[in-house]
């Protein structure tokens, strides 16, 4: 096997990382730490109860769990939501979402630069900005993805730095950016240059 695979299914938040640390030591203490970790049959459990939210969620969850530069790849609750289901239905929103992340998105070989929160005093509800660097895997073009982790609420945003020219949501929608501020919810987008 070229990889280590790992369930996560119902372990969100810091269930699912100390599973993630101690499968990182258990590969390192056998000789495996050199392949890439797979994170496999994970989801959001009772921490997003709307079809809406999940989509928003995966996007959160997977963009924190790949920027930590422990998990290369991550797979929502069954394996055959990344192409066509096999008896020829189209894809859930969520399917839909991780293909634009891994092959859209860039992630799937991509990298990180790290992830910053912030608060800001424009932003509806209670939350943080989130920003993370990335260097798509499938062109190498640079891009930032946001978010704001307040369910329900909006936050201005401009991103930092210039050449910015479009920015893109979960759903595969690509939207021309000519600077300025955007609305950011807690489903993240991808700002590209």
């Amino acid at each position: 096997m070229t990889e280590i695979r790992i369930g996560i299914a119902g372990c969100a938040g810091r269930m699912g990382r100390t599973l993630v640390a101690e499968t990182l030591a258990t590969m390192q203490e056998f000789g495996q730490s050199a392949k890439p970790l797979w994170a496999t049959e994970g989801s959001c459990g009772k921490y997003c109860p709307e079809v809406g939210d999940e989509v928003a969620w995966i996007g959160r969850y997977y963009t924190l769990l790949l920027s930590q530069g422990e998990v290369a790849r991550f797979d929502w609750y069954c394996y055959d939501i990344y192409g066509i289901l096999w008896n020829g239905e189209e894809l859930t929103p969520i399917g839909v979402a991780l293909g634009v992340m891994q092959d859209d998105w860039g992630y799937v070989g991509g990298s990180f630069a790290g992830c910053t929160a912030t608060q800001e005093p424009n932003c509806t509800g209670q939350g943080q900005i989130y920003t993370c660097g990335l260097t798509e895997g499938n062109t190498g073009t640079t891009g930032q993805v946001a978010w704001y982790d307040s369910q329900g609420n909006t936050c201005s945003y401009t991103p930092s730095g210039s050449g910015w020219v479009d920015y893109k949501d979960l759903y595969g929608n690509t939207v021309q950016y000519n600077g300025g501020a955007v609305t950011l919810t807690n489903s993240p987008i991808l700002f590209e240059k």
